[in-house]
């Protein structure tokens, strides 16, 4: 829990930039509810790496 408070704002900044790109990418493409959830994950892990890369540069960690 302490590492996604650490990385929450960067994950706030990361996430709605990457969810556009998806969008955009994807042309708004009516997908199955499986195949959907499963580009909702990827963009949610994507975007906690992405957060996690930004982060720790100015922790000192």
């Amino acid at each position: 829990m302490v590492f996604l408070g650490e990385v929450s704002f960067a994950f706030y900044l990361v996430h709605d930039i990457l969810l556009t790109g998806i969008g955009r990418v994807s042309g708004g493409w009516d997908l199955p509810a499986g195949v959907g959830f499963l580009v909702g994950l990827a963009a949610f892990a994507a975007s906690l790496a992405a957060a996690t890369v930004l982060y720790r540069p100015w922790s000192g960690r």
